[in-house]
């Protein structure tokens, strides 16, 4: 449950900083291994990420720049609780197929995706003021699996997004091929397991 947009923001960067502990040190060869051939390797998820991260980014200047020519809610608006149960739920036995903007088309060298996804965050963290300035409760936008999101939804879906692409980290690095096998926890993750994506 997400009772302030506080809770949003500490819930993406603890995700993000469990991805960084899990991938910053690994080899270019770990980093580019990949289970099978079809199978996105661990620098493909990062960039993956970063490009997802940045499409999320321009949404959410959108929506705030849209947001403005919207009238006064009538309600009050603002952040009110909400949480992500529905969404994880619904997700949880299905496989996606990400947009072509957010594939891994650069192929990027594990350094040059962690450099990215590191810029992207900065990026979101310059906003936050002019999130936490504005009234996003009616500022929506269609995520193409779960229907119409407002802005604050967005802003935590990059979190449940990023839960789910951790365990698949997690689960190519302990497969039994990768090179110098890393022993993980796949499980960990507040969202997903290894066995809900793979």
């Amino acid at each position: 449950m997400f009772n302030s947009l506080s809770d949003v923001f500490d819930s993406i960067d603890n995700i993000r900083e469990r991805i960084y502990s899990t991938v910053q040190d690994l080899t270019r060869e770990q980093a580019e291994f990949r289970p099978s051939p079809e199978a996105w390797s661990v620098a493909n998820l990062v960039e993956h990420l970063g490009r997802t991260e940045e499409r999320v980014i321009g949404l959410l200047n959108r929506l705030i720049a849209e947001n403005k020519s919207l009238e006064p809610n009538p309600d009050g608006g603002g952040f009110q609780p909400f949480s992500l149960d529905e969404y994880i739920e619904r997700a949880k036995d299905q496989k996606f197929t990400a947009p072509e903007l957010a594939q891994p088309q650069e192929q990027l060298a594990i350094d040059a995706a962690l450099a990215k996804i590191r810029q992207t965050r900065e990026t979101l963290k310059a906003m936050r003021q002019r999130i936490e300035s504005a009234d996003l409760s009616r500022a929506a936008a269609p995520h193409p699996v779960f229907g119409p999101l407002n802005a604050y939804r967005w802003l935590a879906f990059i979190g449940l997004h990023e839960g789910r692409h951790l365990a698949q980290m997690k689960a190519v690095l302990a497969s039994a091929d990768c090179p110098a096998r890393m022993v993980v926890d796949a499980n960990e993750n507040p969202y997903f397991s290894s066995g809900d994506i793979l």
